[in-house]
């Protein structure tokens, strides 16, 4: 019927590749010795326009608390500010631009991710992995 999975077991520091398991996640990203490899990350975050854009950077600060609790570390925080967007979120037609660079494990970029979107002034997330060139 269906492919046998044996069940999760944690890679030894020899075997790291980026072979996806068949529970779905890269075997890169798995734990070694009970804690996550820090990776790099760029979260962009779209705010109400109706803020203050000098109350962005200290608002989403309270945020990055979730990261550096984690053991990771935010390199950088650039708000972009005000921008026009390319279609209507939410009836606003314009929205506060935030760039976060952070290094950090998956779980707390979930979690970061997470707590952004219940916030009610946040209108959209997107959190990516760039390439190393």
């Amino acid at each position: 019927m269906g492919e046998f999975c044996p069940p999760r077991a944690y890679p030894a520091a020899s075997r790291r590749t980026t072979q996806t398991s068949c529970h779905g996640t890269t075997v890169a990203d798995q734990p070694i010795g009970g804690e996550y490899v820090l990776r790099h990350y760029e979260v962009m975050v779209i705010l109400d326009p109706s803020l203050e854009e000098r109350t962005v950077a200290p608002s989403l600060d309270t945020y990055l608390n979730v990261i550096r609790t984690s053991g990771g570390s935010v390199e950088k925080l650039d708000v972009w500010g005000r921008r026009r967007l390319s279609f209507e979120i939410n009836k606003k037609a314009e929205g506060i631009y935030a760039v976060i660079d952070l290094q950090a494990s998956p779980e707390a970029v979930a979690e970061l991710d997470r707590q952004l979107r219940l916030n009610e002034s946040v209108l959209r997330t997107k959190v990516i992995r760039p390439e190393v060139r």
